[in-house]
């Protein structure tokens, strides 16, 4: 019987990993110059090419970092003095 999903390990190649650090990064540029109003994460998403479903679990990760910041429903900045 061959693995399942849950059962292989969750590794990341080491292209993997850097698209996904060059993301995080473009996201939270995009952030830092949002202007006072945030942006929205569909235009977080075109600005960083992924999509918005990955955008909102960044946001998520970097919420609870303190590195992002929910201005109100939809819209996001970013914090500068990371």
């Amino acid at each position: 019987m061959g693995l399942g999903a849950a059962d292989r390990p969750q590794e990341l190649s080491e292209d993997s990993r850097g698209e996904r650090e060059r993301a995080d990064v473009g996201l939270l540029a995009a952030l830092d110059a949002a202007p006072p109003g945030g942006r929205a994460a569909a235009e977080l998403a075109a600005r960083v090419g992924r999509s918005r479903a990955r955008v909102f679990s960044r946001l998520d990760v970097h919420t609870s970092a303190g590195h992002a910041v929910r201005l109100r429903r939809g819209r996001w900045t970013g914090r500068a003095e990371r």
